[in-house]
């Protein structure tokens, strides 16, 4: 009788646990337009500027515009400041167990170099007509921060990003998104191979 009433009370916790977390990212994810906001999965914050549809916003970094998952996203309040960095913490923490198992494929490619990303735009979308340079440029850097979240996972030593030199528009921002991560090393890829068109990303 004891194991049973003890077994309800686990049960119970777990409930009142799930529907705290759940009434929590609720709350925290009904973004508005000038909202502070912190990313999940990297260091760094920024600010609202535009809410896109139910799942995706825009958000402001450094006076650069990019476009996030609100799942990736959390609202900046000091009164639930602690809970926001528990939560932080356990999605890190999960996907750092979760990137194990691609440990040996990732050095059979280290063999070869490391991988390349071509971020020019016709290497990313394969119809892009009507699309304005500020949306390009936000769909190569949606592109390059999932290939960037992909290595880390992955275990990757290094990754090369080709964005080309034009006005160095597409450079400086994914530049800016790399100095917010604290587990990366950024620097001009090869000049003989690339120019002055690649960032090579060395993970710790």
């Amino acid at each position: 009788m004891l194991k049973k009433k003890l077994a309800v009370g686990e049960h119970k916790a777990k409930v009142g646990t799930c529907l705290h977390l759940f009434f929590l990212n609720s709350l925290l994810m009904n973004f508005q337009v000038g909202d502070r906001v912190r990313f999940l999965h990297q260091k760094g914050e920024g600010v609202v500027s535009k809410i896109i549809d139910d799942i995706k916003v825009l958000v402001s970094v450094d006076g650069f515009d990019f476009p996030y998952l609100k799942d990736d996203l959390v609202k900046i309040d000091s009164e639930i400041d602690e809970k926001i960095d528990f939560i932080s913490e356990n999605v890190i923490n999960e996907k750092h167990r979760g990137s194990a198992k691609p440990k040996k494929k990732a050095k059979k490619k280290h063999k070869q170099g490391p991988r390349e990303i071509d971020l020019h735009i016709h290497q990313v979308l394969d119809d892009y007509k009507g699309m304005s340079n500020s949306e390009i440029v936000n769909v190569q850097l949606n592109h390059f921060e999932k290939e960037l979240n992909k290595a880390i996972l992955n275990r990757e030593q290094k990754i090369v990003f080709i964005h080309g030199v034009g006005e160095g528009v597409l450079k400086h921002a994914l530049q800016q998104l790399l100095s917010h991560y604290d587990n990366v090393v950024f620097y001009d890829a090869s000049y003989s191979k690339y120019g002055f068109g690649a960032t090579e990303v060395a993970i710790k």
